[in-house]
């Protein structure tokens, strides 16, 4: 028989835990700044090109607020999905190099390392 160490973070899920855990104010500012740096590199790429195919609508329009206006709710919306992307992206990350730790340590349940 066989009988090796298994560490602590691959019998409980620590890791993820604590992941989750400081995700939570870290990972709500950081889609914050993601979200405000894409959609307003969004808006004044839609911005260009509106004001080269209607100049003088489009800058009326931009000058009475109702551009800024309609562009508000994107940042939430973008923040939200950014947060839960990073979310998963890192636990994704986390479960990868724990199974790749399980595998290299002969820690898998799955693999047959016994000798008969």
């Amino acid at each position: 028989m066989d009988y090796r160490y298994k560490p602590f973070y691959l019998e409980f899920p620590i890791f993820q835990i604590v992941y989750i855990i400081y995700w939570i104010p870290i990972g709500f500012f950081v889609s914050n700044i993601l979200s405000a740096v894409i959609v307003s590199v969004v808006f004044h790429i839609l911005s260009a090109i509106l004001g080269a195919i209607f100049s003088f609508a489009f800058e009326m329009f931009v000058i009475s607020g109702r551009m800024q206006a309609m562009v508000q709710p994107y940042y939430f919306i973008a923040m939200i999905f950014f947060d839960f992307m990073l979310l998963i992206i890192g636990l994704e990350l986390i479960s990868y190099f724990l199974n790749k730790k399980r595998k290299e340590g002969g820690f898998d349940e799955y693999s047959s390392d016994e000798q008969n």
